[in-house]
């Protein structure tokens, strides 16, 4: 499921695809009514959007999210893929951030496009794990087959540098600028620099090298206490006076 995930402009030669949000496992489910949400959209709903496309019209993905579950991702590459298969060609643009599961979700299109300020963060997988020895290991199994049968293919594929250069990248959480992601892929930069909503800050405090501009919360600025300066004069008289 992608939160915050929007098709535009279905059945018409361009199709938008916004990708606002964190990639997770499933919809999530409202305290209050126990529904779940309408604005979420899981791999079987992504799926049916996609099987609408037809074979030359353009998909367009614009991304600003933090990354998420990358089981979830994987599925939506190979969903990707099958879509570009039948013709239908898929432009990426990462309108802020492409982290984590996101940076190779991006990768999955024809054309990648970044703004000046875009970042990129790569890393290995990681999930949320339970169990004994035996299953722990299946789980680390499972991550290390994401990571050179899904993930390092994907980044190859883009890939402007040596394996070994993407493979150290990986292995310590790289949080790459615009310039850093376009010498390293075959990623255009635009002219432009664009402006893009926040992504979720409570999951960008997980990584261990997030830049420190992306975690600061933009605070109103603080009121100042206006002061009544009549109140000091008549003060100071009356002091007098005495």
């Amino acid at each position: 499921m992608i939160k915050n995930l929007e098709f535009k402009n279905l059945g018409q030669d361009s199709v938008d695809l916004y990708v606002y949000g964190a990639i997770v496992q499933e919809k999530e489910v409202d305290f209050w009514t126990g529904e779940k949400s309408q604005t979420d959209v899981d791999t079987l709903d992504f799926q049916k959007s996609l099987d609408q496309l037809q074979p030359g019209q353009i998909l367009n993905i614009y991304v600003n999210s933090p990354g998420g579950d990358v089981f979830v991702t994987s599925a939506v590459c190979s969903q990707i893929e099958r879509t570009k298969a039948r013709g239908v060609k898929v432009n990426a643009y990462i309108d802020g951030v492409a982290a984590s599961a996101a940076s190779f979700l991006v990768m999955q299109a024809d054309t990648i496009t970044a703004y000046k300020n875009s970042m990129m963060m790569i890393h290995k997988p990681s999930c949320v794990s339970w169990g004994n020895a035996d299953e722990l290991a299946k789980d680390i199994e499972t991550l290390n087959q994401i990571e050179n049968n899904v993930m390092l293919p994907l980044y190859r594929s883009k890939a402007k540098c040596k394996d070994d250069e993407i493979a150290s990248k990986i292995a310590n959480e790289t949080w790459l600028s615009a310039d850093e992601m376009a010498g390293m892929f075959d990623i255009t930069i635009a002219d432009e620099e664009k402006q893009f909503a926040a992504i979720d800050r409570d999951m960008l405090l997980k990584y261990k090298n997030t830049p420190k501009e992306l975690l600061a919360e933009k605070q109103p600025p603080t009121p100042q206490p206006k002061i009544d300066y009549t109140y000091f004069e008549k003060s100071l008289k009356e002091i007098k006076e005495k």
